[in-house]
């Protein structure tokens, strides 16, 4: 097959589009100047059919081959705007003088007369066997705006003047547009360059351009109104109100009442306002310094027993005072209410002058304790008395008890007395017990009074002063057998000064009891007596 049936194989893939320069037009392809169903045979000569009236036929020539092997060459065209037909016959060529229109009625732009074939490029080596864009040993064709044998017509290269007068108008419009840049820096706020005025008192700041404003205005300082001017404004000078009173200091013995602001006067001067005369200087009036009379005494301030007395005028220190003896108790010797000094010793307790020792109750000893039996008395038991319980109320606000007085507190304790021995199995046991005072006996015996049955009322010395609202109250008294021992309990409250420790009771053996066992108390102490001393509760850990 030759080399023009390869152009109109059906297989071959259409032109692809072409990248346009601005302002470019593209031209149809070769394909489309031709009717649908119409191509050109080989030797260039077309199918019959008739133009329509008024159009032209554009002469299309032969595509030139390649040089062959045997060196051949292609024939130039002998004329431009001549074709040549086959056979060598060479018709003459009329240029269309109207608009023309190739086969198909599809329109092709002017351009000029066209030239018959490609002059290959000198030295041009053949194509390649293999794939090409048209198909197997196929040259490349001619640009899809091109129709096959047209030549372009020179581009034309651009003129000097142009790019100058492009140059030149880029140059003044980057100058305007600089210029318009700068007047609006200066005269607007396009660019955040406000020109801020300071606030005052009734604005903030304020942009002398654009009138924006920031902060808040500084408010005024205000003057207090006086009797020339109302309110003032020390910024401003803005005022308000009304104009104020006068400002008075009051009169002395030189002048009278008198306005500071406007100097107007009011009544008359006062008399002097005397200071009574010291060691330094005579009386002084306070107000006009004026003095009279003589210089007077010192000035004694503080000063005890040990350390002496001061002038609050003029410093100098004058002698010790006496002490201030407080008589001995039976809690601190003979002292001195100023200083502290002590003399002496304190008064001998009752029981410290018979010789009796006591347990103290806050220790929870238990102690041995031997007394008749009941059923049989000239039979004896030996038990023990247990410590079970010694508080005070104040570490138990939740329990129902009455308000201590004044000074006072209410305690708790509690005894339980326990006999197991042959003699008790058979005969039980019987106890006595009589409260008594440590320090002051005597006063105790005096002033204990049964109220009831279960309450005693006395008074005890302590710290050098009489306590008469002391109480005791017997809570449980009683007994019962739990698995063969026999079981006392003994519990009390008593109301008594806050940190007494003279309170005493005293558990003896009931075969000594005589009439009135309170009055004869010492008289039943032996070596079978157990006495519990009430002192002062540490906290409540004595729980038992």
């Amino acid at each position: 097959m030759d080399q023009e049936s390869n152009n109109l194989d059906p297989n071959r893939q259409p032109p692809q589009p072409r990248n346009l320069a601005p302002g470019e037009q593209d031209l149809p392809a070769r394909e489309n100047l031709f009717p649908q169903g119409q191509v050109q045979s080989p030797g260039g000569q077309q199918p019959e059919s008739t133009p329509p009236q008024g159009q032209a036929n554009f002469p299309i020539g032969p595509r030139q081959q390649p040089a062959s092997s045997q060196g051949q060459q292609p024939s130039p065209p002998e004329s431009l705007g001549q074709t040549q037909i086959p056979g060598g016959q060479q018709p003459g060529f009329t240029p269309p003088r109207g608009p023309t229109q190739p086969p198909g009625g599809q329109h092709v732009p002017p351009m000029p007369p066209p030239v018959q074939g490609f002059s290959p490029a000198p030295n041009r080596q053949p194509y390649p066997v293999g794939p090409g864009p048209q198909g197997y040993q196929q040259p490349p064709g001619p640009p899809p705006y091109m129709v096959q044998g047209q030549q372009l017509p020179p581009q034309q290269k651009p003129k000097k003047k142009k790019t100058v007068i492009i140059a030149v108008s880029a140059i003044v419009v980057v100058l305007l547009l600089v210029a318009a840049a700068v007047i609006l820096y200066f005269t607007t706020c396009l660019f955040g360059n406000h020109e801020f005025k300071a606030a005052d008192c009734n604005n903030p700041e304020i942009c002398s351009k654009c009138e924006k404003t920031q902060g808040e205005p500084l408010g005024h300082e205000w003057q207090d109104a006086n009797c020339q001017k109302p309110k003032t404004c020390s910024v401003c000078d803005e005022t308000e109100g009304t104009v104020g009173e006068h400002a008075w200091q009051e009169a002395d013995c030189d002048k009278p009442k008198t306005c500071t602001v406007c100097g107007e006067t009011e009544g008359a001067p006062t008399e002097h306002v005397w200071e009574d005369a010291n060691c330094q200087q005579p009386k002084k009036c306070t107000l006009c310094g004026a003095t009279e009379g003589e210089v007077g005494d010192h000035v004694w301030e503080g000063g005890d027993c040990e350390t002496p007395a001061t002038c609050s005028v003029c410093g100098i220190q004058g002698e010790k005072t006496d002490h201030d003896w407080q008589e001995a108790n039976y809690q601190a010797p003979k002292t001195c209410s100023l200083c502290g000094q002590t003399e002496g010793t304190p008064i001998m307790p009752d029981f410290v002058a018979n010789n009796i020792t006591t347990t103290p109750l806050e220790e929870f000893e238990t102690e041995d304790y031997r007394t008749i039996c009941y059923e049989n008395t000239s039979y004896a038991t030996h038990g023990y008395i247990i410590v079970k319980n010694y508080v005070t109320y104040s570490d138990y606000p939740d329990l129902e008890i009455p308000e201590a007085p004044p000074g006072y507190e209410w305690r708790n304790a509690h005894w339980q007395l326990e006999f197991s021995d042959v003699n008790a199995l058979k005969y039980g046991a019987w106890y006595g017990w009589v409260y008594m005072d440590f320090y002051d006996n005597n006063l105790f015996k005096e002033t204990a009074n049964r109220i009831d049955d279960k309450t005693i009322k006395f008074s005890v010395n302590f710290q050098g002063e009489i306590y008469d609202q002391c109480l005791i109250e017997e809570m449980n008294i009683s007994n019962e057998w739990i698995d063969d021992v026999l079981v006392f309990t003994h519990e009390i409250n008593v109301c008594v000064p806050k940190d007494y420790d003279g309170l005493v009771t005293l558990f003896y053996n009931k075969g000594l009891e005589e009439d009135d066992p309170q009055e004869n108390a010492f008289e039943l102490i032996d070596e079978d007596s157990v006495l519990y001393q009430l002192g002062p509760v540490h906290g409540n850990k004595n729980v038992s």
